[in-house]
């Protein structure tokens, strides 16, 4: 039993160092739908695919960064430009590159 219960703690712990090093973006996130369309992000180990009006297009990453509230990735390429997502609440973001954008994303479970 204490080498199950280990065992347990063990997975537990990598899975969650893997939620905080992406500050929890890592999976899929929909759209609110707007006129029956709904936008969508995956959020991968190195990559970013994103969903807009039936296109798909993946970017790859070199890792995540959280700041003040908000969570970033950071963009592969000599730029290094971050893409900045406000954390509403444990499943719900929002694009904090469009200023007023009112758009959220919700994790897809």
């Amino acid at each position: 039993m204490k080498k199950l219960l280990a065992i347990v703690l063990l997975f537990s712990t990598f899975g969650l160092a893997g939620c905080f090093e992406s500050g929890g973006l890592v999976g899929k996130w929909e759209s609110d739908k707007i006129m029956g369309m709904q936008n969508a992000y995956e959020f991968k180990a190195d990559s970013m695919v994103v969903r807009v009006m039936g296109s798909e297009q993946e970017f790859l990453i070199d890792g995540y960064v959280s700041e003040k509230g908000r969570l970033g990735v950071v963009m592969r390429g000599d730029s290094k430009i971050t893409v900045w997502f406000d954390s509403i609440d444990n499943d719900t973001i929002r694009p904090s590159a469009f200023g007023n954008n009112q758009l959220n994303y919700h994790r897809v479970k």
